[in-house]
């Protein structure tokens, strides 16, 4: 049994993100965070532009026909 825990602990350990295990005071916490913020928002407002263009596109070629 306790040969279980010890392999649950070891995965459990495994699936845990490295920066939730930082402490949430540190620097380097602190510009993870930041830098994964900016590079979320970054994705997310590309995938906006790239899809009001395709929607521009649909839009222009209804107009012209």
């Amino acid at each position: 049994m306790r040969r279980k825990c010890e392999k649950w602990a070891i995965v459990k350990d495994s699936k845990i993100p490295f920066w939730e295990k930082l402490p949430k005071d540190s620097q380097f916490y602190k510009h993870y965070m930041n830098m994964k913020f900016a590079k979320d928002i970054n994705e997310a407002a590309t995938a906006q532009a790239n899809e009001d263009r395709e929607l521009m596109q649909k839009v222009k070629e209804k107009v012209e026909h």
